[in-house]
């Protein structure tokens, strides 16, 4: 297993890594005549609602109780202010409700509660002020080739104990997910990110299908908590990173 200090292309926090908004050029349908391109994003890394919790918790002085609460306060109330027909308009985004539905000429009535055509449908967007302090000059973004299959990491369990997130050192783990067969000219790769900023780059990697992986846990790596990352590179060297937090080896 080799050792290495990670790329720069991760934040202040050792636990956040930072992704490039990957993109697929597909035909501009609304400019079919000039037989322009549009780039279409393809991304899945995403932070779910437990998971953005904790990141807050880390940076502020709240605690994951008080976090939740205002959480779920500030949601409600907006949905209640939606419910009175009024807009919220805050600092940081704008939500109203707007009727969606086809009428059949200008003297019919629009109804959601009797037509299921007719809905009303909740919007909303981020302010300009979101937007300008969102910085968008430091995201990175990469060209996909039209081919490339973007491998997806559903979990990753001990072989023995079946056990999720948790990792012995000298034993099988089993990653499951999709898209982990490897063409001509791509590489499929595992790395171990310890709290220190270390990556432990792990080679023999054994694909046992299209939706399964094995590797063993060499015993020269130290127990702790890890950040997994699994990495496929397209033959035009464009590396695409899916990853598991908070994995923990003993």
């Amino acid at each position: 297993m080799n050792s290495r200090k990670l790329n720069p292309q991760r934040s202040q926090n050792v636990n956040i890594i930072l992704m490039p908004i990957l993109y697929r050029v597909i035909p501009n349908q609304l400019d079919k005549k000039n037989n322009s391109f549009i780039p279409l994003a393809v991304s899945e890394f995403t932070v779910n609602h437990n998971e953005l919790i904790q990141r807050i918790v880390k940076s502020t002085s709240l605690s994951k109780f008080e976090l939740t609460a205002a959480y779920e306060a500030l949601f409600a109330e907006t949905q209640q202010i939606l419910r009175e027909g009024k807009t919220v308009n805050t600092q940081w985004f704008n939500a109203k409700c707007h009727p969606k539905g086809v009428l059949k000429d200008k003297d019919d009535l629009f109804n959601h509660v009797q037509n299921p055509d007719h809905k009303i449908q909740p919007h909303i967007h981020f302010t300009k002020e979101f937007k300008r302090k969102l910085d968008t000059g430091s995201i990175r973004v990469r060209k996909l080739s039209q081919l490339f299959q973007m491998p997806e990491m559903h979990n990753i369990i001990d072989a023995y104990s079946e056990i999720e997130n948790s990792l012995r050192i000298g034993k099988l783990a089993l990653i499951n997910g999709k898209n982990f067969s490897i063409k001509d000219g791509e590489e499929l790769e595992i790395s171990l990110i310890n709290e220190s900023d270390e990556e432990f780059t792990i080679k023999d990697i054994v694909i046992i299908s299209d939706q399964k992986i094995k590797f063993e846990l060499n015993t020269d790596i130290a127990a702790g908590n890890y950040i997994l990352m699994l990495s496929k590179k397209d033959e035009n060297n464009t590396e695409v990173v899916s990853y598991k937090k908070l994995l923990t080896i003993s």
